[in-house]
């Protein structure tokens, strides 16, 4: 039994999860990105004790949230495939475009695709902290 275009379309969808994981993190590190310029231009206004360490709580978050997606969106070089390419022999780039490598392009495709969505996932909830503590400093700013 042949599995070989199985792999090979597994292989593809990894390509296109990595493809989809990338521009959810792009689309997201912009919205963190806007929101934390945002709150550093407040931090000019005069705000009640809480409101100032609620908001800062916020910020952080968001903070954090902009670096993980940063890290989301940071190209990996490492592993088996192209990034490899220009160090190789000639001989042996040649046999590696040829012969089937599916396995270890697989398993880095998955790592790859699985430190993406684990970034993207913790910088989402870190939004949703940083959104609900802003709002919290922007209603304890309105009731003082």
């Amino acid at each position: 039994m042949n599995t070989e275009p199985d792999d090979q379309a597994r292989i593809i969808a990894l390509r296109n999860d990595i493809a989809r994981v990338d521009t959810k993190a792009s689309v997201l590190l912009a919205l963190a990105s806007a929101a934390l310029a945002a709150v550093l231009t407040a931090t000019t206004l005069r705000l009640p004790g809480p409101a100032t360490w609620t908001g800062a709580a916020g910020a952080a978050a968001f903070l954090a949230a902009t670096l993980l997606l940063l890290l989301a969106v940071r190209p990996s070089l490492h592993g088996p495939g192209w990034p490899t390419w220009d160090r190789i022999p000639e001989h042996q780039l040649a046999a590696e475009l040829t012969g089937p490598n599916q396995a270890a392009e697989a398993r880095t495709l998955a790592t790859l695709a699985r430190r993406k969505y684990l970034c993207v996932r913790a910088a989402v909830d870190l939004i949703v902290a940083g959104t609900i503590l802003l709002t919290a400093a922007g209603c304890l700013t309105a009731a003082a």
